[in-house]
Parts: structure tokens; sequence; C-alpha cells
């Protein structure tokens, strides 16, 4: 655990809407001899064969606890995301250690997101079921990820314990392609189904329009913002909050509404 704890460095990337940051994943990177960070396809595999990956899960939740906890001091402190393996979230005792983490750093359960992806849901068993159940009662929230990926039923989403789903990358693309109407039909079956969506994958201008053309108002992307180190993206928060009061503290005229393309194009994310 200890290697685990000195390798493992993760990155956080914004999650953006309503003129805010809205919430913060966290990625895995793995701190190599030459302190360069590894993505995830060059060590997870190998996490894996070790038979390591729970570790690695639980050091993640840790991280984003203890991120979580370091947010709470801006005005709109947002939610903090990590993903799990479906295996690891359905292990006896985890609702009890995320809550006994939440409560130690005085973390309220609703600004912790678990997602696990798409491909794993499929296989979900009783003991997923239960636990999910139990974060949910606990006031974490739950996301799919990578929706939309290849291993989507949208009428099983209705009986999932989520508060959201992920919209994939290639799901983005197909809004503003042949299959728009279905992309939007999903779009609207969440929304009356009370799951919240996230689009990631936003690369570009006319990605994020589409998707705020359905309805979506929460988005994760490149176009928005690469992944920052978590340092950054503290001070970047604090950074935001301090321009906001001396808005507030200046007199202005008032402004009109702006669309969710307007609030978050290149320019106007750097000022968040």
């Amino acid at each position: 655990m200890a290697l685990i704890d000195q390798r493992l460095a993760p990155v956080g990337q914004r999650i953006f809407g309503h003129g805010c940051t809205l919430g913060i994943e966290l990625l895995f990177r793995w701190r190599a001899d030459n302190d360069e960070l590894l993505l995830p396809s060059s060590f997870l595999p190998r996490v894996r064969e070790a038979g390591l990956m729970h570790l690695v899960n639980e050091a993640m939740l840790t991280h984003a606890v203890r991120f979580a906890a370091a947010s709470s001091s801006v005005a709109e402190p947002p939610f903090v995301s990590v993903n799990l393996s479906a295996e690891h979230l359905g292990a006896p005792g985890l609702t009890r250690r995320i809550g006994e983490q939440l409560a130690s750093r005085n973390v309220s359960p609703d600004r912790l997101m678990i997602e696990i992806t798409e491909s794993e849901y499929v296989t979900l068993d009783a003991a997923w079921y239960r636990s999910a159940r139990d974060l949910q009662s606990l006031g974490v929230k739950l996301a799919i990820d990578d929706f939309g990926s290849g291993y989507s039923s949208i009428e099983r989403l209705r009986h999932l314990p989520v508060t959201h789903i992920k919209f994939d990358r290639l799901l983005v693309q197909s809004a503003t392609g042949p299959f728009g109407s279905i992309v939007e039909g999903v779009a609207r079956f969440a929304t009356i189904s009370g799951i919240d969506i996230i689009a990631e994958g936003i690369e570009t201008i006319v990605d994020l329009e589409a998707m705020e053309t359905m309805g979506v108002r929460a988005f994760q992307g490149f176009l928005l913002e690469r992944p920052l180190q978590l340092g950054n993206i503290l001070n970047e928060l604090h950074a935001r909050e301090q321009r906001t009061l001396a808005q507030l503290t200046s007199p202005t005229a008032p402004s009109s509404p702006r669309s969710a393309s307007a609030e978050l194009s290149p320019e106007a994310v750097t000022a968040m």
C-alpha cells in the first residue's frame, strides 16, 4: 500500500455548467521512476495482473475525499468524482468505509461521485446493487461512465440506482449526425427518469451547442480544459472566487442571459 501511495498521482479534469465548476473528476496517473506521469493504459493492466486493483481503488477514494475536503472552503464547493471497478463497488463494508472517510474530513456525502464504466454495468450482481443503494441512501452520487459506448440498455437504465450518466464521446459526436434524434431521445429519457447527464469528450463548439440543444447542462472535455494537477485546480477555484467577489463589489450593468456555449467558450473557461 505504501508503494501505491507513493506512485499514484491523480490529476483532475473539471466538469463545467451554469457558468461555474460543478465537479472535478480524478483521473488515474502513475508516477514512473523518471517522475513522468503514466496514463492508465500503461500501468493498470500490470496492477490488475498483480491483484492490486483493490488497493488502487481504495487509494483513489482516499484522494477523492481528501480533495473534496481541501476544496470545501470555496463558496460553492464542487463534487469530486472517481472511477471504481464494479467489483470493488460491491465489496463488503465499502459504504461504511466511505462514510467514515467522509465524516472524518467533514465532507458532505453529496460531494462524492462514484463512477463505473458502462462496459462493467452489464455484469452487475446483487452485491453491487445493495452497495449502490446503500451509497445512495448515504447521499453519495453514482454515475455510469462512457454511456453510449456500445453496451447501452435504455430500459435497464430506469432501474439502475444511479444519479448521473456520462455521455461517451461517441454519443456526443452522434448528436450532430444521422443518429441525432436517437441521442436526443436518450437525453429526454434520462431527464424524465430523474437522471442528470454529463456530456464528456467535448472537443468542439459544435459538440457543446448540440448537447445544450438537447437539454444537457454539464460538460467535460478538452475544449473546456485538459486535466490539471490537483493543486492547480484548487488555485483556479480560489482565483475564480476572488474574481467573483471583485465583480460583486464593482457596479456593472446587468448582464443578459447567456447560453452554455457562450458561458463555456474556451475564453470564458479560463476565467472560471
